[in-house]
């Protein structure tokens, strides 16, 4: 695509830390959303698209919507929530973002992915 470098379809897959299988597929020149499956011994999860959590429990087929309490339901799914913990002086939020340098770790994940670096 003219608007993006490295092209317009990313298919991958890995394996996580703690060993729990994933994969993700886009594709900007067809319909859809961009997605991320991971598959634990209980469940298989999905990020379709990424602000949405499906669940399909062992033995079924059947995906379900994991329905969350959102502080704030008229922003981004997450949005708010994430710029709040970001700026909260309570350090005791069982929350865990990123560090800095964790964040630059899988920035790198993402440009590998997206073909940023040869």
């Amino acid at each position: 695509m003219d608007w993006h470098p490295s092209g317009s379809i990313f298919v991958g897959s890995g394996i996580s830390n703690q060993n729990i299988p994933f994969s993700y597929h886009g594709d900007w020149t067809s319909s859809g959303r961009w997605g991320i499956e991971v598959m634990t011994r209980k469940n298989a999860y999905r990020l379709i698209p990424l602000e949405d959590l499906f669940v399909c429990k062992k033995g079924s087929v059947k995906w379900e919507k994991v329905h969350f309490q959102r502080s704030f339901p008229e922003a981004k799914p997450g949005l708010a929530e994430e710029i709040a913990l970001m700026l909260s002086t309570d350090k005791s939020d069982p929350l865990d973002l990123p560090s800095l340098k964790n964040a630059a770790q899988l920035n790198k994940f993402a440009e590998k992915i997206f073909g940023y670096k040869k």
